[in-house]
């Protein structure tokens, strides 16, 4: 009764989850099932057996998903910590950690982790990553990396310089003015705000 529209086939998937026998398809089908009907522990529960019983990292990063959706951003870094310890390669999960890592005052790990996030971005292109790094480079004072990492993005691809083009303007506007300022090239950025 528990299981509403699902209750025909949800008792079969749980003892398969609970002598073992379930595949990571099997299990990737429960955490949706149990999201669906708000039964979150069940759907954690699912993330992580999916992953301790068949190695599919796909369980932690689908568990540090769903903990960041809950709220529960402590137990997402513990997670996604232990996700990249065993090997994982999601850009997607990067960006997330890194997020992670920055809401919790971890801010040079943060840039790591989105530069994790580009660097694995395969085919698409990493605006995410790219902004949230660019924005915090800016916050610490790092300007000239902050304009470093906007040219390489948009020498990444074509369309790449559709983005970021405010902060690009006002970093070179900085930039520019920290060089006349010196009556010299470049500067290394002082760390003084953007005005």
């Amino acid at each position: 009764m528990n299981w509403g529209n699902y209750a025909l086939e949800i008792p079969f998937v749980k003892v398969a989850q609970l002598i073992g026998m379930l595949s990571p398809s099997g299990y990737t089908e429960l955490a949706e099932v149990c999201v669906n009907l708000a039964k979150f522990d069940c759907a954690k529960g699912a993330d992580l057996d999916m992953f301790e019983k068949t190695g599919d990292l796909r369980g932690l990063e689908a568990l540090a998903k769903l903990q960041m959706r809950l709220g529960e951003n402590q137990n997402a870094l513990s997670t996604s910590a232990r996700y990249f310890r065993s090997g994982g390669k999601s850009a997607e999960t990067g960006l997330n950690y890194g997020r992670l890592l920055l809401a919790s005052g971890q801010s040079e790990m943060a840039i790591q982790y989105f530069d994790f996030a580009i660097a694995n971005s395969g085919d698409v292109l990493p605006v995410q990553a790219t902004t949230e790094k660019v924005r915090l480079m800016i916050k610490l004072g790092k300007y000239d990396q902050a304009l470093a990492s906007i040219e390489s993005f948009y020498q990444s691809a074509g369309n790449a310089k559709g983005y970021l083009n405010t902060e690009h303007t006002q970093l070179e506007d900085y930039m520019s003015k920290q060089a006349k300022s010196t009556g010299r090239g470049h500067k290394k950025s002082s760390g003084k705000p953007i005005a």
